[in-house]
């Protein structure tokens, strides 16, 4: 992928050059600051020591009552035997082994004040770091989706010219047959006749198209209202039939007709012929497509089951994706743009319903809608 304006290999390498900086300053600033700490730990010790051999020096030349207090931090103790982690600094004349040293509580303060120190710039550069990874995490998913949204946008676009180019070179083949008189009157109304399957053919596909944008923003296109589902289905059903009895598939439907429930009229006749187009397209030779619909306590569901191969696994997840098609568009031979189970999904979500893979193996698979809000018995009006 190269296309302007899209994720490409140099965006990625972008990203990857900011998060590597980004790493270096942030290891960078954690040494430098360790190292200050360690440098102000090593200055407070030494003033100390130094403040203490200073007054050392002092005591020496002056008389012993004359000698100051000594000094906040420092104490006065006779000579230690073996090693003191503390510097002690000997003193003379008549306090002859006798040391000063920095106190205990001085010494440790100055090393508690360090500790304090590390355990706050490592949190500090604990909190960016994880900071850090969330965000080449959601960096890299935001990487992927759009790779994969540029990717379905491909075959979208090629799924399209080729739906687009069939119809309207078989319309104009036809049209140039019947016009330049190189058919008999048979012929003819065979040619214009199937010109009229292909411009019916260009409609749909025009149709889906301006479904997919009225509907793929959610709630906002829908017009709901109390109605008997069953009818919604059976009507979709019939409209289909014609279409699956040219091609030799067969359509079975099992319809409980008291189910009612708040929904739009229009949009669920795309949710059930759109199920009704992918079976056909996915089922058997010949397809054989059962259609069910029933209620449970306060929910309705519909069923839709091909008898194909099944859906691949790692496809399921994406099946319901914008312009998703399984295989590539230059060696699949199904019509089809990859928006019929996106439209589906859409006007579902709107309508707080759901579609999901309810099975899929060998023998063929099965979707089901699922909508909330269903009665039974009511008046439909």
């Amino acid at each position: 992928m190269h296309t302007k304006g899209s994720i490409t290999g140099r965006h990625l390498a972008i990203a990857v050059l900011v998060m590597v900086v980004v790493n270096v300053q942030l290891t960078w600033w954690i040494i430098f600051t360790i190292g200050q700490a360690r440098e102000r730990l090593e200055l407070e010790r030494a003033l100390l020591d130094q403040r203490a051999r200073a007054w050392a020096e002092v005591s020496a030349t002056v008389p012993s009552d004359r000698v100051r207090l000594v000094p906040e931090g420092l104490e006065i103790v006779p000579a230690a035997q073996g090693y003191v982690a503390r510097p002690e600094v000997a003193l003379g004349g008549s306090r002859s082994g006798w040391v000063i040293r920095p106190t205990e509580a001085a010494w440790e303060a100055i090393l508690a004040d360090y500790r304090r120190h590390i355990v706050m710039m490592t949190s500090e550069g604990a909190f960016f770091a994880v900071l850090l990874v969330v965000f080449m995490g959601l960096l890299w998913r935001t990487l992927r989706r759009e790779i994969a949204l540029e990717r379905q946008h491909h075959n979208f676009l090629s799924a399209i010219t080729h739906e687009l180019k069939s119809p309207i070179a078989a319309i104009r083949i036809a049209l140039e047959t019947v016009v330049r008189g190189r058919a008999d009157e048979a012929m003819s109304r065979k040619f214009i006749g199937n010109a009229l399957a292909d411009t019916d053919r260009l409609d749909g596909l025009v149709q889906k198209v301006l479904h997919a944008t009225r509907y793929g923003s959610g709630s906002a296109g829908l017009r709901p209202s109390r109605g008997h589902l069953g009818a919604v289905v059976e009507r979709a059903v019939t409209a289909f039939k014609p279409r699956a009895d040219a091609v030799g598939a067969t359509v079975d439907a099992e319809i409980d007709h008291d189910v009612v429930a708040d929904f739009d009229d229009e949009a669920m006749t795309i949710v059930v012929s759109n199920l009704l187009e992918n079976a056909l397209k996915y089922g058997g030779e010949p397809a054989a497509i059962e259609v069910a619909l029933r209620a449970e306590e306060d929910r309705v569901m519909i069923d839709v089951r091909d008898n194909g191969n099944g859906i691949p696994e790692e496809a399921i997840p994406f099946i319901f994706d914008r312009f998703y098609r399984a295989g590539d568009e230059m060696t699949r031979t199904s019509q089809g743009t990859g928006l019929g189970l996106y439209l589906v999904q859409r006007i579902m979500k709107a309508h707080h319903g759901t579609v999901a893979v309810a099975s899929t193996g060998v023998d063929g698979s099965t979707l089901r809608v699922v909508l909330p809000g269903v009665g039974l018995g009511e008046d439909g009006e």
